[in-house]
């Protein structure tokens, strides 16, 4: 019985030694929760919009874009088409040609709405959509910040404040989206429904064919 244990253990032991790098090297590889942090957008390290982690829209091709995941330790990232992502928090789209053209990322600190507007003014327009799949106890809004020297748009976190999405000064921002200057004309375009800034307080989706 002794011999058959220590034979057990032996081969357990001869497992690890084989395994544990592997184990290691991935864990290494997953990034802490707060590694993303502002993604740059308010520190501007080490890059500010429309620049995310060193990658430019419209410059940066998808090879270099992999590489400095790696190098940040984002290296389980995972590609499906034209889209190379990191878990929820990071997505880079490139085009035919092999070129990031749209960068999104979720900050994992927070960032409120009038810090933002302290380091890049007021947005060149807002966006507010109804979701048309909300039901009767639940009614959701997302409101969007169109930047367009930046061509950049953040996404507002989703509210339940019927008729209209309520802003402060204290909302925070769930996510931003980077583009190059072509990607982003053609999203503003496409976004049919963009007004202008009125300051704080409630924003109602113009398009009266999304309520309910």
């Amino acid at each position: 019985m002794f011999l058959k244990n220590l034979n057990r253990r032996k081969y357990v032991f001869i497992a690890l030694i084989f395994i544990l790098p592997f184990l290691l090297t991935s864990c290494e590889n997953i990034l802490p929760g707060n590694a993303i942090g502002d993604g740059g957008l308010l520190s501007g390290h080490p890059c500010s919009a429309p620049c995310f982690w060193e990658v430019y829209p419209g410059l940066t091709t998808k090879d270099q874009a992999i590489k400095i995941l790696q190098r940040y330790g984002a290296s389980n990232y995972q590609q499906e088409g034209n889209i190379i992502s990191y878990g929820n928090s990071i997505d880079f789209q490139n085009d035919v040609n092999g070129i990031v053209d749209i960068v999104a990322f979720a900050p994992s600190s927070t960032i409120a709405v009038d810090a933002l507007i302290a380091k890049y003014g007021v947005p060149d327009a807002v966006e507010v959509i109804y979701d048309v799949s909300s039901t009767p106890e639940n009614n959701y809004f997302d409101m969007k910040l169109y930047y367009d020297d930046l061509y950049t748009h953040v996404t507002l976190e989703r509210q339940e404040t019927w008729p209209a999405y309520v802003l402060s000064r204290d909302t925070r921002i769930a996510e931003a989206i980077y583009f190059s200057e072509k990607s982003y004309n053609a999203a503003r375009t496409a976004s049919q429904h963009l007004t202008g800034w009125k300051g704080y307080g409630s924003y109602k989706d113009p398009n009266p064919y999304h309520w309910p």
